[in-house]
C-alpha cells in the first residue's frame, strides 16, 4: 500500500509532541486539496539523497533531494511527459533513480492495455534511459518492470525479468517448430542502468515465472510452474545445476510466495 505523508501534517505532529493543547489545531477548509502530498518516499543506497512522489499540475512527478541541502541547490523534478504516468520509484544506484511508468493504447486488433516500462534518470533529473529497449520481446512484454536485484557492488547494471520468445528449430529441415503452451520464456536480463541496453544473463523456460537473485548479481533461485495440477516449483542453483528443493500448490492465487533472501 503506498504510504502518503502529509508535510503539513508532520509539521503538526512535531509540534503536538511539544504542545499537547495544539492537537486541537486543525487546517482550515480552505486548504483542502492544497496541502503538499508527498508519497513514496525512497532513500538512496549512500544516503546523500531521497526522492519523493508529488503532484504537479495535477500528475505525478518524482523530485530528487539532497539529504543535507548545499547553498543554492535545488530539487530536481522528472515529469514522465504527457503520455505517461509515473506509478512508482526506486533507486539503481546511488547516482540512478528508476521511474516505472504506465500508459496505455490499444495495438493492432488487440484490445487496450495498461504498459509499464522502467526509465531511469541522474540526480539532476535527466539523462533519461529507458531500459531494456533495444531487448527483441520489448515490445511483446506488457511488463518491463520487474527489478530482480540492483548489486550495488557494480556500478553500472541490475538484473530484471522479461519474457523471451522460444525459438525450437528441426534440425533436418531447418524450420520452426510450433509446440503449443511454449512460446515463450522468462529471461534473466543484465541492464546497463545509464544506457537502458539489456543483455541475456540467464536463460528461463518455458515453465520459469520469477528470479531470486542473492544482491550482488547472482541468481539463487528459480520458480517454475507447471500445469495439471497448477504447481510452483521451486529450484535453487548448485555447482551451475538446478535443483528443485519445494513443490506448492499455486492454484487460488497459493503458491510458493518466494519474496527474496
Amino acid at each position: 500500500m503506498l504510504r502518503r505523508i502529509f508535510l503539513a501534517g508532520l509539521v503538526a505532529v512535531a509540534c503536538c509532541i511539544g504542545n499537547p493543547a495544539s492537537a486541537q489545531t486543525l487546517p482550515p477548509a480552505e486548504a483542502f486539496g492544497r496541502l503538499p502530498l508527498t508519497s513514496n518516499p525512497r532513500l538512496s543506497p549512500d544516503g546523500k539523497h531521497f526522492a519523493v512522489m508529488q503532484s504537479m499540475s495535477g500528475r505525478p512527478v518524482a523530485v530528487i533531494y539532497e539529504t543535507v541541502p548545499t547553498p543554492g541547490s535545488k530539487p530536481a523534478v522528472v515529469s514522465a511527459g504527457a503520455e505517461m504516468i509515473i506509478d512508482d520509484i526506486r533507486w539503481a544506484k546511488n547516482d540512478r533513480l528508476i521511474l516505472f511508468v504506465k500508459h496505455s493504447y490499444t495495438p493492432v486488433f488487440d484490445k487496450l492495455r495498461t504498459w509499464m516500462r522502467t526509465v531511469t534518470v541522474n540526480l539532476q533529473g535527466n539523462d533519461f534511459a529507458q531500459l531494456m529497449r533495444n531487448m527483441p520481446t520489448y515490445q511483446n512484454n506488457t511488463y518491463v518492470a520487474d527489478v530482480i536485484d540492483v548489486n550495488l557492488d557494480d556500478p553500472d547494471h541490475i538484473l530484471m525479468g522479461l519474457y523471451d520468445i522460444v525459438v525450437h528449430i528441426n534440425g533436418d529441415t531447418n524450420t520452426l517448430i510450433k509446440k503449443e503452451n511454449d512460446d515463450f520464456k522468462y529471461d534473466l536480463i543484465k541492464v546497463d542502468v545509464r544506457t537502458g541496453r539489456g543483455v541475456v544473463y540467464k536463460s528461463g523456460d518455458s515453465r520459469t515465472t520469477g528470479w531470486v537473485s542473492d544482491g550482488q548479481g547472482t541468481p539463487v533461485v528459480q520458480i517454475r510452474q507447471t500445469d495439471h495440477p497448477l504447481q510452483d516449483h521451486v529450484l535453487t542453483q548448485h555447482n551451475g545445476s538446478w535443483s528443485e528443493i519445494g513443490v506448492y500448490e499455486a492454484t487460488a492465487d497459493t503458491g510458493s510466495g518466494v519474496l527474496g533472501l
